[in-house]
């Protein structure tokens, strides 16, 4: 059975990598796609790749670290498709560096776009899903690796992604029965397959296939149309 077709999805940070190759697996599959990125040009091309799927899909410019931003991608998307089923915040940076050595600037971003993204887009996705009455639709956050392993240059990164993590967990329980609200993160590093940890759900383990991280912490990500992102 396709669960995915006739659905709508939001992909944040889905006009490249791993958001933009969430999102073409969901159009593939039937969905309808609304990206959220900040950069009109990555997102321009991402809607022109997903409609030659045949898949409708539109893009909606989106600072998550903005709650105003968030709040506008909900009503563009129900605006645009009636209803709003899933969402995958996919949208992150990664800045590595010596803690001291390192323009605090670039933390600070960390922590608006990684986590306090990660908190106004699944707020908004909640309230916008309450509002059109029924159950809540898929809610998935990415977490990260770093959110189980700490190392040097990792430590604001990692930060953000074990809060993730947190509020994923706490909303879990604070909406059982109501929706699904998840977070995808790697179980181990190891140079070996691994499975994504949470992705349990049938409307999930349609899209991505398999996971490899390295010691080096690098990551690739197969998907079931044989494409791959390295991150």
């Amino acid at each position: 059975m396709n669960y995915i077709e006739g659905r709508t999805f939001i992909v944040t940070g889905g006009a490249v990598g791993l958001g933009f190759q969430t999102a073409l697996q969901l159009a593939e599959l039937g969905g309808n796609i609304v990206i959220a990125n900040t950069n009109k040009d990555h997102a321009e091309e991402a809607v022109k790749q997903l409609e030659a799927t045949g898949a409708k899909a539109a893009y909606c410019l989106t600072d998550v670290s903005k709650e105003e931003d968030t709040i506008e991608l909900m009503r563009f998307t129900k605006e645009k498709f009636g209803r709003i089923d899933g969402v995958v915040n996919c949208a992150g940076i990664m800045p590595l560096g010596k803690f001291g050595d390192y323009d605090i600037k670039k933390w600070t971003k960390c922590i608006d776009v990684n986590f306090k993204g990660a908190v106004n887009v699944t707020h908004a996705a909640i309230v916008a899903m309450v509002e059109q009455g029924g159950r809540i639709g898929h809610i998935v956050n990415f977490a990260s690796t770093a959110a189980k392993r700490y190392g040097p240059g990792v430590g604001i990164y990692g930060a953000t992604k074990i809060a993730v993590k947190w509020v994923v967990d706490s909303l879990r329980a604070e909406y059982a029965g109501k929706g699904k609200i998840i977070e995808g993160f790697i179980k181990d590093i190891e140079s070996r397959p691994l499975a994504i940890a949470e992705f349990d759900e049938k409307l999930w383990l349609a899209v991505i296939d398999q996971v490899t991280v390295y010691r080096d912490g690098i990551m690739t990500f197969r998907f079931k149309n044989g494409s791959e992102v390295t991150a």
